[in-house]
């Protein structure tokens, strides 16, 4: 495990492919919105207080996880304000967890018919939140960003036949990786050329 202080109130940890295993962060499944999940963070902050005598706190913190390609993981914490709110989910290390805090939904979708079909279908059922869509052109695949449904919205839930449904920390490697077709209103432009 490295780490990396950012500031008073913000790490960088570096996980290998062994010790994200040992944590149990080698699977997607591992990045959840569970007592589970946060069980396993609080692992890795005991690790950075005894490494560098680091602490958050009983306080919420935002932690953000990026897998690395060879299987290990960066994983930035930061502790957050009283008072804020914040569109990503938050950690409480007391296990507390925020109920108003929702993450955007991403999709993945292998090919444009897909991800057509899809913006035209939430069109014609009334979808007016905010909406963005990245495309990747290495790996030839799209994303589409929802940031006003709940996941478990049952009216959405038919996005699952034509696309996979990706865990919200990867949103900002896709930012970051891919270009963005759509800044806002992704799902009406889209629709509009099916």
């Amino acid at each position: 495990m490295e780490i990396i202080k950012i500031g008073d109130d913000a790490l960088k940890i570096m996980l290998n492919a062994e010790e994200a295993i040992r944590y149990g962060l080698d699977s997607e499944d591992a990045y959840g919105d569970d007592e589970e999940t946060a069980k396993i963070f609080q692992k890795i902050f005991a690790g950075a207080k005894e490494k560098i005598g680091f602490e958050f706190g009983s306080g919420k913190v935002l932690v953000q996880m990026y897998q690395s390609r060879d299987g290990g993981c960066e994983i930035f914490i930061s502790r957050l304000e009283v008072g804020v709110t914040y569109k990503d989910k938050t950690i409480s290390l007391d296990n507390k967890r925020s109920k108003n805090l929702i993450s955007p939904s991403l999709y993945r979708f292998e090919n444009l018919e897909n991800l057509l079909s899809v913006s035209a279908r939430m069109e014609s059922i009334g979808y007016t939140g905010r909406s963005s869509v990245y495309h990747d052109s290495r790996r030839g695949e799209y994303y589409l960003v929802l940031d006003d449904i709940y996941p478990k919205e049952l009216r959405y839930a038919f996005i699952g036949e034509y696309a996979k449904q990706m865990k919200s920390v990867a949103l900002s490697y896709i930012k970051e990786h891919c270009e963005c077709i759509c800044k806002k209103n992704g799902v009406k432009i889209l629709s509009n050329l099916l």
